[in-house]
């Protein structure tokens, strides 16, 4: 396996999965019809996990994979001196692939944060959440949020482990990077949206929500060391030597036509 299938095997044997902005909200009067606590739940739980944010995850990872690579592998920085845009022909190559295993567990996913909520909130605080989460407001201080998101020290873990069967995402790394990346957000926050942060925070249910973070962050660490399918191994194995290849081909036949 060449240093390109090694890579993204690794990266792939890390499917992150964080709860984040989601791409779409049920409403608030939505939430009222339904008729049991776990649907309200389900609701709640489809605005933190939709396929959108999970392809986003994946970018990311990608990205802070590829960076790590090039930071520690000389190999790599080599092929990309001689070859420019290897690495972002790298990471189109690994793209779909990403994003159909991400595809592949969007629905446990998300039934398992939806009976995480289950169980730790009541059916009014379900709906007191959409509300607000879902509300315009919310929307915006969700995507601000997403919007600041960094995998940097998951990347050092995909990396660390490259040559071994199965990549461990520590949950020193994930938690390094959730609190990272919210703290960036909130700095990003306009004063307005700053303010209805706080008064959810400082509510009741806002801190019973903090309250339960630790715990929801178990269930993401176990999805983000979650086993990658057959499938998308055997994509990896075949698609990207083959993209590599093509590139490298296609770069030296320019060198080629222009004299280089």
């Amino acid at each position: 396996m060449n240093v390109y299938s090694k890579m993204a095997a690794a990266i792939s044997l890390s499917v992150l999965c964080v709860s984040v902005p989601p791409g779409g909200f049920p409403t608030a009067h939505a939430m009222e019809d339904a008729p049991t606590k776990q649907e309200r739940a389900g609701k709640f739980a489809s605005i933190l996990v939709t396929q959108e944010i999970l392809n986003q995850n994946a970018d990311r990872i990608l990205q802070a994979s590829v960076k790590e690579m090039i930071k520690n592998d000389a190999e790599f920085r080599a092929d990309i001196k001689a070859y420019p845009g290897l690495d972002r022909a790298f990471l189109n190559a690994m793209r779909p692939i990403m994003y159909e295993e991400m595809a592949s567990i969007l629905l446990p996913y998300r039934e398992d944060i939806a009976a995480f909520f289950g169980r730790k909130f009541t059916s009014n605080e379900l709906s007191e959440l959409t509300a607000f989460w879902g509300s315009p407001q919310g929307r915006r201080i969700l995507a601000t949020l997403n919007a600041q998101a960094d995998y940097s020290n998951i990347a050092k873990d995909v990396m660390k482990d490259m040559d071994s069967d199965k990549v461990e995402i520590s949950d020193a790394s994930l938690k390094r990077d959730m609190d990272g990346s919210i703290n960036r957000g909130i700095k990003a926050l306009s004063d307005e949206d700053t303010t209805a942060l706080v008064k959810f925070a400082q509510s009741p249910l806002g801190v019973k929500f903090a309250k339960v973070r630790p715990e929801k962050q178990q269930i993401e660490l176990k999805w983000a060391n979650v086993e990658p399918s057959a499938a998308a191994m055997a994509r990896v194995e075949k698609e990207i030597p083959a993209a590599m290849d093509a590139f490298i081909t296609a770069a030296e036949k320019k060198k080629t036509a222009s004299g280089e």
